[in-house]
């Protein structure tokens, strides 16, 4: 699975440029209510998210995996990089 071509088919939205980062617009409006506090979901939440399939979620835990160690201005640093999107 090629991340370039398979990350646009893991979450169809479009993404704003902010200043810290890309942001996911609906996801930004359904978690900003937990502002600074864990966020906290419901089994049928958890469970809506394990419906993707086992080759995205390697996906994803090979993108978690890559960028789990880097601060928070580290990664910042990352997507205002030149070239990135």
């Amino acid at each position: 699975m090629n991340i370039h071509t398979e990350c646009k088919s893991l979450y169809e939205c479009n993404f704003s440029a902010w200043n810290f980062g890309p942001v996911a617009i609906p996801l930004y409006k359904e978690f900003r209510k937990f502002g600074n506090e864990n966020i906290t979901l419901t089994p049928d939440e958890i469970n809506k998210g394990n419906s993707i399939s086992e080759e995205k979620k390697g996906l994803l835990n090979n993108i978690y995996n890559s960028f789990k160690n880097y601060s928070a201005i580290d990664l910042v640093r990352i997507t205002h990089m030149a070239g990135s999107p």
